[in-house]
């Protein structure tokens, strides 16, 4: 499965898991850490370079934590970021799920994911948007390629515009939706990241 693909399904696997089957694995695994809970919890603080206040919100409160920090918490505790998407019942019923997930999507998912995630947030608008239209420009007619770009990610005409905008520098297209678009133009997700040379051109 290429990165689009497995960072797409591991996002709509992630929305449509709830925020107490999350917890309910995590906690089964955090006796991995250290003996006292304080030192787990200073585990994940530091992993994820979240403050103690926002990290003990996801176990204490009722705040469903990011799928990024969720990636960085499956890594520090050695199992696949899609078995803590499962009711396991266990700590030993999730390892073996682990190494099972490990054969079926591969155990490096939670590494791809962060790789895409950090990718997508350090590209300058620029970059996204020549790469966005190299793949949904010219010669297609702007209509055409707005009607196209909706329906591939289910965007409305006002998120279209802006992720096409260069002027909205803090706007761009989610990582769902760039995964989308990667994915119909069969293109490189990390393309849509890395800056071109001679690209920043001007605005369709």
């Amino acid at each position: 499965m290429d990165k689009a693909k497995t960072v797409l399904n591991l996002i709509t696997m992630f929305d449509r898991t709830d925020r107490e089957t999350i917890m309910g694995n995590i906690n089964y695994l955090m006796p991995k850490l250290a003996e006292r809970r304080m030192m787990q919890y200073q585990k994940i603080f530091d992993v994820t370079g979240k403050s103690k206040g926002f990290v003990l919100s996801w176990f204490n409160g009722k705040i469903k934590l990011p799928l990024i920090d969720l990636c960085k918490i499956a890594n520090l505790l050695g199992v696949n970021v899609y078995s803590l998407l499962k009711r396991n019942g266990s700590c030993d019923v999730l390892l073996k799920e682990s190494a099972l997930d490990n054969i079926l999507f591969g155990a490096d998912v939670a590494s791809t994911y962060i790789e895409v995630f950090e990718a997508h947030k350090a590209a300058d608008k620029d970059t996204l948007v020549d790469t966005l239209e190299k793949y949904y420009g010219v010669p297609e007619p702007k209509r055409f390629r707005m009607n196209r770009v909706c329906e591939i990610t289910g965007a409305t005409r006002t998120a279209y515009h802006s992720w096409f905008s260069r002027a909205r520098r803090t706007v761009r297209a989610p990582l769902d939706g760039m995964c989308k678009l990667a994915i119909a133009a069969d293109a490189d997700i990390m393309e849509f990241f890395v800056k071109k040379e001679g690209g920043g051109g001007k605005e369709n």
